[in-house]
């Protein structure tokens, strides 16, 4: 059975993109002006401040020092949680429910045709595209900066929030290396939910002979 990690990489790709569209129209409808505005405000603000460091690198160490980068940080992400809203619901439209009516196809998978299977099981159910959506897609990651960021002091939120993006972004790069060294390309959340990415045509396959993913190395024996 095949290992497709280049389309899977730039399907992913494709993915965000087409959720990041989807999400910036939205959040830029006139209904959203006043919370945009307010967002533009602050994300304004922070990049004053990196061009101030870039200018004089001097000032880095003042401005972490009096907190001013971590304020400026906290103030985007408080403006910006109606993005971060707004992006976790087209989220789940797009890589639970729309993924799950199209059977582990989404739109960036369905151009490099591979798709979504269940390794445990001949069809794919909710429950595999929920569980896995939640690590790979970050819907568990953005709920809880969502749910933080509104409910925890300022002081509260950057420390956890400085632990948090450690835990993260070695929770990314760990289901990156499985996906890269697993013979079978299972991430993180592949491993727990139990599914598989494969060729489209090797679905096909796997239901005409009422096989499971999971007996790949059979199939190809029988191939």
């Amino acid at each position: 059975m095949s290992k497709p990690t280049f389309r899977r990489i730039v399907a992913y790709i494709i993915d965000l993109l087409i959720v990041s569209l989807i999400s910036a129209a939205i959040a830029t409808l006139p209904m959203f002006k006043t919370q945009y505005k307010k967002y533009e405000d602050s994300t304004n603000k922070y990049y004053d401040l990196l061009e101030e460091v870039r200018k004089d690198p001097t000032k880095a160490s003042a401005l972490l020092n009096d907190d001013t980068m971590q304020a400026a940080i906290y103030e985007t992400n408080k403006s910006g949680v109606f993005i971060s809203i707004i992006t976790v619901v087209v989220s789940i439209l797009y890589f639970v429910v729309f993924q799950y009516k199209t059977n582990g196809k989404t739109g960036g998978k369905a151009l490099l045709k591979i798709e979504v299977a269940a390794s445990d099981d001949k069809r794919l159910k909710l429950s595999h595209i929920v569980i896995r959506s939640l690590i790979v897609n970050r819907l568990l990651s953005s709920t809880i900066g969502i749910l933080t960021i509104c409910f925890l002091s300022k002081s509260a939120y950057i420390s956890f929030n400085s632990y948090f993006e450690v835990i993260e972004l070695g929770v990314m790069l760990l289901t990156f290396g499985m996906i890269l060294y697993n013979e079978n390309g299972q991430g993180l959340h592949d491993k727990l939910a139990h599914t598989q990415v494969i060729l489209s045509e090797e679905r096909e396959y796997f239901y005409k002979h009422n096989k499971k993913v999971k007996d790949a190395k059979v199939v190809k024996e029988e191939k």
